[in-house]
């Protein structure tokens, strides 16, 4: 910083309301501006999962066959499935019994 106050105490030997007021009063001079530094803002949030050892160590495996990281690698998954129909548990199970009963019905029938 240039030092042009009219007391001629440097910036590094000002109080914090000095040092304020001479930053104010500088504001638009060009050599107050540092360097330019590259910003990269977080992706945002962060979410826990938890994972049997051997879910985890095949969702890795996978990942990794397919150049991803796991995190990627999840990411891409869920956002897909998001778009997706995703599947019904309950229903699925309700459905099967109906068509194992069904399917006993029909041996039955054959017998």
């Amino acid at each position: 910083m240039s030092d042009d106050r009219a007391d001629g105490k440097a910036p590094d030997k000002m109080t914090e309301a000095e040092l304020a007021e001479y930053c104010y009063a500088h504001r638009d001079d060009p050599n107050m501006v540092g360097d330019v530094v590259a910003y990269n803002p977080p992706r945002g949030a962060r979410v826990a999962i938890r994972l049997m050892f051997d879910e985890e160590r095949r969702i890795r495996e996978t990942a990794d066959a397919a150049g991803m990281t796991m995190s990627a690698f999840l990411r891409q998954a869920a956002l897909s499935a998001a778009v997706g129909q995703v599947i019904d548990i309950e229903r699925l199970r309700r459905d099967v019994d109906e068509a194992r009963s069904r399917l006993d019905d029909a041996w039955q029938a054959l017998a």
